[in-house]
């Protein structure tokens, strides 16, 4: 078997907030949760 091909990627989303409220977020829902940090990688392998 050859490698014909292979793909690294990463993506994130909200993983800063530029804000001098320490508690508070200002992109929080009103229900009081703070919004998650979102984290994906992946391989892509062709043979």
């Amino acid at each position: 078997m050859k490698l014909k091909e292979a793909r690294l990627f990463l993506s994130g989303y909200n993983l800063l907030t530029s804000t001098k409220l320490k508690e508070l977020d200002p992109e929080s829902y009103l229900m009081g949760y703070p919004n998650m940090r979102v984290f994906n990688a992946g391989l892509n392998i062709k043979f």
